[in-house]
């Protein structure tokens, strides 16, 4: 029941996004994801290591260890990616009016309640992943 609820919220979600800009958007978070997983993970594998170990060292038949260093990063990569991509919308000043026109009426939906949820939801997810890839980082290594 719980299900069929949602995909009715979510296909009257979807009637009112009829605007060019919502493909525009799209495209920025898609984009805005893979700017920001790239950054966390570069910045994660190339830190400097114990005894000089590089990258290739320890991303070399170590599958596990590895998927634990890149897939946690994913998450807050989707937030961190969401916040981008409507921060770029918020400066287009015509895309900005439309979107909001299209907001008005539902709740969460406003540029500031999106943007203050999928922050904290960024941040969360950012204390709980970076560690976890930092020490997975710095284990293979060893």
């Amino acid at each position: 029941m719980k299900l069929n609820k949602y995909i009715r919220e979510a296909q009257g979600r979807a009637q009112r996004r009829k605007s060019p800009w919502n493909a525009l958007l799209f495209v920025l978070v898609i984009m805005g994801i893979g700017v920001v997983y790239y950054s966390l993970a570069r910045a994660v594998l190339f830190l400097p290591h114990p005894e000089g170990t590089t990258f290739r060292q320890i991303a070399n038949g170590h599958d596990a260890p590895m998927m634990l260093i890149m897939l946690p990063l994913f998450f807050p990569s989707i937030a961190w990616g969401m916040i981008l991509a409507n921060l770029v919308m918020w400066g287009i000043p015509p895309a900005r009016s439309i979107l909001n026109r299209e907001a008005e009426g539902h709740k969460g939906c406003s540029f500031r309640e999106s943007v203050s949820a999928l922050l904290k939801f960024a941040l969360v997810a950012t204390f709980i992943a970076v560690p976890i890839a930092l020490i997975a980082s710095y284990k293979i290594s060893l």
